[in-house]
């Protein structure tokens, strides 16, 4: 594309910050020599439709370039606390030595209610989020780009919206703690805390917007690699979902509209692809889950296409979900049973009560083993809708059969967490290593589709189960090659949970909780 100037960025070591983990190391960003001589410029000069002048953006003179990634091996994260900064964050197409400087379109012909609300940087973020961001992380047709769809609709009205959706691009552009992104993203949270938070006759279209805010929020933090802001941002949008009156009525009230459908199948993602949820189980019950997308079968109906997050895989994730709350209802049961054993035997108690806690420990294994033979029985029934899969034979952009390895490899992975953390499999075990090596052979034909933003939850089970140092090189190459494609900052936190699984468990003969982890580290991560 061409452009006037170039804009100049100093090329050093940084050093990560400890906002979030008390610990910090170093990488050293190194890039070619052709690069280093084009970008001498100190802005870029960007063409105004409108006028026939053009209108010059500042670009901060600190780094905001990518790390290489040869000096982004796994084996050089010696500390699960290394810190994302900027130039983690930002985008190597934005700056490459094979791509030329990103000149956003979108300020070529600046809708005016965006314009009255957004700066030229913002703008730039803006399209960039349109033309970069949400296109690589939707992985359905371009028709059922909702992250365009539905939430640049409401940024064109929605003030809030517009400094939301900014910083999302922001982050990838300038990265997170960029001084314009953080603006935005204050401004964004103060307009929401003063016209819907603390709105008492807030009437469905404020609701309405301020889910949107809420989930792109989200999405930022997410992308930023934070692993508490995010979910602080998801508590409140549960609670203004409660304080509407629930996801049904949400739905019901703007007639089961494919907007609608977005932000809740949106929301029901990142529910499920929590720590927390794995931890305390889902905020919202499966009950009312399964409701909403079984019973009313709310993906399948309308021409709402295919998920841009979930694909044709969402029945997976809805599994997945029992999963994880089938997990938290054990893990507890078996605590309570463990402190009633010792607690009999530090007694000395009658044969009776020793009968009683034998009876109760039988009981609870059998229920174990019931649940456990349902769950199996679910994952392996689960297809794909036929809506969605005619959807994707009759799309010419859209690969059917990656599209199916992705199904079949959220299947296998589902059943390495019920396999893991209900049945309490060793990852040794034949069972786990051939879900394991499937699993593996899957991602590898996964990642250089446009489907390689759906393979974080899949990266991080398969690299905790990995138990020897063959398994363990591939995980290490497969991340190098993820992040080489899509440069998120949850990806470095699934980097970081995992090399500290194989700091714990160097022969790999156990199963470590990779939740236990983030525990331990303060951490509340999304695998989105």
């Amino acid at each position: 594309m061409k452009h006037d100037k170039e804009c100049s960025f100093e090329i050093k070591e940084y050093i990560p910050s400890s906002e979030i983990t008390p610990k910090t190391s170093r990488w050293r960003i190194s890039k070619k020599d052709k690069i280093k001589e084009a970008v001498k410029e100190n802005s870029l000069v960007l063409a105004n439709a409108d006028k026939e002048s053009t209108l010059e953006l500042p670009i901060s003179g600190q780094s905001s370039l990518s790390p290489n990634l040869d000096n982004f091996s796994l084996t050089e994260l010696t500390k699960p606390s290394q810190m994302l900064t900027d130039a983690d964050l930002a985008m190597d197409n934005v700056l490459s030595e094979d791509s030329e400087l990103y000149i956003p379109m979108l300020l070529t012909q600046p809708t005016p209610s965006l314009s009255l609300h957004l700066e030229e940087d913002g703008l730039c973020y803006l399209d960039y989020f349109e033309q970069e961001v949400a296109r690589f992380m939707c992985i359905g047709p371009r028709d059922s780009n909702y992250f365009i769809k539905t939430f640049f609709t409401v940024a064109s009205s929605e003030e809030p919206v517009a400094y939301a959706l900014a910083a999302w691009g922001g982050v990838y552009f300038n990265g997170f703690s960029n001084e314009k992104v953080q603006s935005y993203k204050k401004k964004a949270y103060d307009l929401v805390k003063k016209r819907y938070l603390e709105n008492t006759n807030l009437d469905s279209y404020g609701y309405y917007s301020a889910f949107c805010y809420f989930l792109i929020a989200i999405g930022a933090e997410i992308s930023s690699g934070d692993v508490s802001q995010w979910y602080d941002l998801f508590q409140q949008c549960t609670d203004l979902l409660k304080r509407y009156g629930g996801l049904a009525k949400f739905c019901k009230d703007f007639f089961f509209s494919n907007d609608v459908k977005w932000l809740v199948s949106y929301f029901q993602h990142h529910d499920i692809m929590s720590s927390v949820a794995l931890l305390n189980g889902t905020s919202c019950s499966m009950d009312k889950y399964n409701t909403l997308f079984k019973e009313y079968r709310l993906l399948e109906t309308g021409n709402y296409g295919l998920d841009p997050v979930q694909g044709c895989a969402q029945p997976v994730f809805l599994i997945l979900g029992e999963i994880m709350n089938a997990k938290v209802q054990f893990k507890m049961a078996r605590d309570n049973l463990a402190d009633e054993i010792q607690a009999v035997i530090s007694r000395n108690s009658s044969s009776f009560d020793k009968r009683d806690v034998l009876r109760r420990q039988l009981n609870l294994h059998e229920e174990i083993d019931r649940r456990t033979t349902e769950l199996v029985k679910q994952l392996n029934e689960v297809a794909p809708s036929k809506s969605q899969i005619s959807i994707l034979a009759e799309s010419p952009e859209e690969d059917l059969e990656s599209h199916l390895t992705l199904f079949e490899l959220y299947r296998q992975v589902s059943h390495i967490y019920l396999a893991l953390y209900i049945k309490r499999v060793q990852p040794c075990s034949s069972e786990i290593q051939l879900l394991l090596m499937k699993s593996l052979d899957a991602i590898d034909e996964l990642i250089d589709t446009r489907l390689v933003t759906s393979l974080h939850m899949s990266l991080l089970i398969c690299g905790v189960t990995c138990g020897n140092d063959l398994n363990r090189d591939r995980i290490r190459q497969f991340l190098d090659r993820v992040y080489e494609r899509h440069k998120s900052g949850n990806l470095i936190r699934v980097r970081e949970i995992i090399e500290e699984a194989w700091i714990r468990n160097k022969k790999g003969d156990f199963c470590v909780d990779w939740v236990e982890i983030c525990k331990d580290f303060g951490w509340k991560v999304s695998i989105c």
